[in-house]
Parts: C-alpha cells; sequence; structure tokens
C-alpha cells in the first residue's frame, strides 16, 4: 500500500499486514502523507485528530523551502497540536483504564521533548549541529505513520473491546 504521494515513485510502503519497510536514505524526498482508510484506528475523535496531524505535517512539508519564520510558525501550530492530541489520548486511555496506558504515555513524552529539540535545534540553524526542515519532517512522517499503524491501533483495539463488554 502506497501511502506517500511522492511524484516520481513511491519509496516507503507499509504492508498489508501494517509493517514498515522503510529505506532511511530516500526519506528526503517524501512529498506528502495521502490519508489511508487503513490509518483509521476506529475511534471517531480520534481519526480526526490523526488526519489533522497529517494535514499539518503535509502543511509543514510545503513550507519547507520557505523563509525560517513560516516553517517555525507551522512547527508551532503542529506542536500546540501534538500536545493537545496526546493529552486527549492519555484521558481516554486513562478513563478506559488501559493497561498498557503508562507505557504509552512515556512515549509521548519522549515524542514531544524529541519535538522539543528538534525545534530549538532548527530555530539555531546557524550553529553547528543543526537539523533541517527535511529531516524534521522525514522524522515525523514516519513517526506518525509508525505510532499511528502500531501503538495506537493497540491501545484502540483494547479501549473498542472494553467499550462493547
Amino acid at each position: 500500500m502506497d501511502i506517500y504521494d511522492n511524484r516520481s515513485k513511491p519509496f516507503l510502503f507499509l504492508s498489508d499486514n501494517n509493517k514498515r519497510k522503510i529505506n532511511i536514505e530516500k526519506l528526503k524526498v517524501i512529498k506528502m502523507i495521502k490519508w489511508q482508510e487503513s490509518f483509521n484506528v476506529n475511534i471517531k475523535s480520534i481519526d480526526e485528530q490523526h488526519k489533522k496531524l497529517v494535514d499539518i505535517l503535509n502543511k509543514m512539508d510545503k513550507s519547507k523551502n520557505e523563509e525560517k519564520k513560516i516553517i517555525l510558525e507551522t512547527f508551532d501550530e503542529l506542536f500546540e497540536y501534538v500536545k493537545y492530541h496526546f493529552s486527549f489520548e492519555e484521558k481516554l486511555m486513562r478513563d478506559k483504564n488501559y493497561s498498557g496506558y503508562a507505557k504509552h504515555k512515556i512515549m509521548h513524552e519522549k515524542i514531544i521533548s524529541t519535538l522539543q529539540e528538534y525545534y530549538e535545534n532548527f530555530q539555531n540553524k546557524n550553529t553547528e549541529n543543526t537539523i533541517d526542515a527535511h529531516t524534521i519532517i522525514s522524522f515525523l512522517m514516519d513517526w506518525l505513520l509508525t505510532h499511528i499503524m502500531q501503538k495506537d491501533k493497540l491501545y484502540a483495539k483494547e479501549i473498542l473491546t472494553i467499550s462493547t463488554t
């Protein structure tokens, strides 16, 4: 299943059994993520939030060659929405007594920390050890799809099972 919109040829795929196949060297050629129904975790509010995250990432990808100020504004939007989304997910997990809540929360904390580090690094781009917008966007696209397809689907399955019993 081709999940990336790359005008020349696809480089990254998710197989039908949701296992990642990624060629890291070609991450920088990713253009946009096309939302697939297979990304749905079947919790409407979460699916809508995931779609919004994909939209913001695609917006960030479109702005990656713009002035630094424009990229940082889009990064701010993404960062704020990620924090909102994680807070929402964590409340849902607590409310439904999800067994993997503590581990999932730690994953969220790690991504927030990484985003903060990337943001600060990009903001100070004129210094050594800087990171470019392409690298940040590639990391985020890979992380988001991996997180949705593996971790979020896992908690959603348990929550949906709990809700129907």
